[in-house]
């Protein structure tokens, strides 16, 4: 009896071993699909997180891990345009949390969810959800409270429910321009935001102004290149368009064009919202040379026109293109 004593008690710190040292590989794994999506190499997210859930198979302490993979690859699915899959990891997600009661991450999960009725065009749904979470008991922290109201505020002026809107912008002003860690929170999507509010109720003008300062801070923050600066460079252009600068809205539609235009006769799987911007961009660029045409001579009109029809072209082989995946 002794000596089987003296075993156990030699065998458990080894097996705590073994559990810490799984546990922390886990993390770092975890971690490694982390990155990839942060280098938009989705599929390789994915592929990784399949890879390390069925090798790890559910030990005990590893509840958290898990349920970040699942946002993980909610998030994958999500940028490679699939919203249904996101949609079923993400509530994976949220059960696993829910059962290892992480409250936080239930909170957050429950949000993404929210965020994903706007990708469905569910603006009610989403304005549902948010009002639901902003009224919980729990109590979370200002990025993520700055990610619900800026789903909640967004959801509200596309339904027309203005005087929402109103009262939410100037407390959604306040969260971004405050000084804390913005994990999770795009601090600037207020004040592109609010120009499509502008956009909406017609005030061209005051959102361009609002364009225009979400675009310095992308620019300063995030690069030229990003994809939300040249997001924000589409909507400035559109903008400008309709308030008749249209000369310098066919210089930002160039850049974003240029900027997201794959190689010739590229195969290459990006995510989708990179190529519907794409083809936005080549729309909003067929409008500013349709729109030239009645400013131009006779014998000039011919080229405006063709030159319309030549980026209505191109949006349909991307978006043909797209059909494809």
């Amino acid at each position: 009896m002794l000596r089987l004593l003296f075993l156990i008690l030699i065998l458990i710190p080894t097996f705590l071993v073994g559990q810490e040292r799984s546990i922390t590989d886990l993390y770092n794994k975890s971690m490694m699909v982390y990155e990839n999506i942060q280098s938009g190499e989705h599929i390789e997210a994915l592929e990784k997180a399949d890879e390390i859930l069925g090798e790890y198979n559910y030990f005990p302490g590893g509840d958290k891990y898990y349920t970040y993979l699942y946002m993980y690859k909610a998030e994958a699915y999500l940028r490679l345009g699939d919203v249904l899959l996101s949609e079923l990891c993400s509530k994976a997600a949220q059960e696993m949390a829910e059962g290892a009661g992480e409250n936080s991450l239930v909170y957050t999960i429950e949000n993404n969810l929210a965020a994903l009725e706007i990708e469905k065009y569910n603006y009610d749904a989403c304005f549902d959800k948010c009002r639901a979470l902003l009224v919980d008991s729990y109590k979370p922290d200002k990025s993520v409270l700055g990610a619900v109201l800026n789903n909640i505020t967004l959801a509200a002026f596309k339904t027309g429910n203005f005087v929402a809107a109103d009262s939410l912008f100037p407390i959604l002003f306040d969260i971004s321009n405050d000084s804390f860690s913005n994990d999770g929170f795009d601090r600037y999507l207020p004040y592109r935001n609010y120009g499509l509010y502008m956009m909406q109720k017609g005030n061209e003008e005051i959102a361009c102004k609002y364009f225009t300062k979400a675009l310095q801070l992308y620019r300063e923050n995030l690069g030229e290149n990003h994809y939300e600066t040249l997001r924000t460079k589409l909507y400035l252009g559109d903008g400008l368009l309709i308030t008749e600068n249209r000369e310098s809205a066919l210089v930002l539609f160039d850049q974003v064009i240029y900027n997201l235009s794959p190689d010739s006769d590229s195969l290459e799987i990006r995510p989708s919202e990179y190529e519907i911007l794409l083809i936005k961009s080549y729309l909003s660029r067929a409008g500013y040379w349709f729109e030239q045409n009645a400013q131009m001579k006779k014998e000039e009109r011919i080229h405006s026109l063709k030159t319309s029809m030549e980026n209505l072209k191109k949006a349909e082989e991307r978006i043909l293109f797209m059909m494809q995946y």
